[in-house]
């Protein structure tokens, strides 16, 4: 299963040079970032941060991109999830739960971790891209 929008945000990101010691700079950082993509009128049309899915669950950011009037959706929304810590079974579950929701159309994973690499591509029938920060320091 494609990704284009997750595909396209990751890749903005990886352009980056992003500056964090925890978990929450990182997050800063990315809001920096999408804040830029938004102000620049690039395909970031609208962020929300600690975006609340339901009483229970919150992701880290919703995006929502708009690719273009030629592809089958012109806008799609990505859940963003940031993680420096945490086991792949652990970061599994919580995908899996966001992917449940239908405000969500693909799924991107922003990580320092390389045992988070093993996350699935698809969970539910939706995309799941990984970012990984590993990869873009070195």
């Amino acid at each position: 299963m494609t990704a284009p929008a997750a595909r396209l945000l990751r890749d903005h990101i990886l352009a980056q040079r992003l500056t964090y010691s925890t978990e929450a700079d990182l997050q800063l950082a990315l809001n920096d970032v999408l804040t830029r993509e938004q102000t620049l009128g690039n395909p970031v049309i609208m962020f929300d941060r600690e975006h609340r899915l339901d009483p229970e669950n919150r992701i880290d950011f919703l995006v929502t991109l708009r690719l273009g009037p030629r592809v089958h959706r012109p806008e799609t929304h990505i859940g963003v999830e940031v993680k420096i810590n945490g086991a792949l079974a652990a970061v599994t579950r919580q995908l899996e739960r966001y992917a449940q929701f239908p405000s969500i159309d693909e799924l991107l994973l922003v990580t320092n971790r390389a045992r988070h690499h093993g996350i699935p591509y698809e969970i539910y029938g939706k995309p799941v891209v990984l970012c990984s920060l590993v990869e873009a320091g070195l």
